[in-house]
């Protein structure tokens, strides 16, 4: 298994931040990996699936994947996802106190040949993915404020 790790820091409080990530129609304009929630009514939750639309990099083509979710609490939250049928990709995101502000966390893990592959040879993509989420989820709270 083969894994990557962001964080950024976020000047609101961590329950703020966290309000902010669940508002998931707000997906879109964060250009970072995960573009839309295709049931935005319907609430997140331990044991649930969800439809998400992703797109691995920027420049690739956007996919529809279940997101089997295993952990929905206040400030954390777990899918797993299956890749074209070669492996799975775990995505974590959550969210810690941190002096005049808050920590977010946007990780991946991917298990199975080809998605370990790929990132084997090529990580930048994914931490670029994943860091624009986590600057565009920064930037959207700090314009509300």
């Amino acid at each position: 298994m083969r894994e990557v790790k962001t964080s950024i820091f976020v000047p609101a409080a961590p329950e703020a931040v966290w309000s902010a990530f669940m508002d998931t129609r707000g997906w879109t304009a964060l250009h970072g990996g995960v573009l839309s929630d295709a049931e935005p009514e319907t609430p997140w939750c331990a044991d649930s699936v969800h439809t998400v639309r992703v797109k691995p990099s920027p420049g690739a083509k956007a996919t529809t994947l279940e997101a089997c979710i295993d952990i929905c609490e206040p400030g954390r939250l777990r899918w797993t996802t299956k890749v074209a049928g070669l492996g799975a990709a775990r995505r974590s995101f959550w969210v810690e106190p941190a002096e005049n502000g808050a920590r977010f966390h946007n990780d991946e893990q991917v298990s199975g040949l080809v998605p370990e592959l790929l990132l084997l040879f090529f990580p930048a993509l994914l931490r670029r993915t994943l860091e624009g989420f986590n600057g565009g989820l920064r930037d959207r709270i700090i314009v509300a404020r």
